[in-house]
């Protein structure tokens, strides 16, 4: 079952701030390709999503994939990866440092917080 997080705070983000923390955070990169595509390991389904302005990728095993899809209501969204709850799962950290320069938070889909 996926999980998303969202970066959140009241008074919601700008995309101009957003793209700031992105240039200043060593990991994660504005993405900047008009779609993005994955195959569902399981079914090997191709999957084609429409990308937005801020949406961002993440250097996973020296490739980049794109996990932050901006909202334009001011937050960003990202599936949580299997190891979210471990300490030193990189997705986390990189959401960690991004939602610190932002004076935001990372908030689950139920409302829970994460440190």
């Amino acid at each position: 079952m996926s999980y998303d997080v969202h970066i959140e705070r009241d008074p919601p983000l700008k995309l101009h701030e957003w793209k700031t923390a992105l240039k200043e955070t060593e990991g994660v990169r504005l993405d900047i390709a008009a779609i993005t595509s994955i195959k569902n390991p399981v079914s090997n389904e191709v999957i084609t999503v429409t990308n937005v302005d801020g949406d961002a990728q993440v250097l996973i095993g020296g490739s980049w994939t794109t996990c932050f899809r901006w909202r334009h209501g001011g937050s960003v969204v990202f599936r949580a990866s299997q190891q979210f709850s471990h300490p030193h799962d990189k997705l986390r950290n990189i959401a960690r440092v991004l939602a610190s320069k932002l004076n935001a938070q990372l908030v689950g889909d139920e409302g829970e917080r994460y440190d």
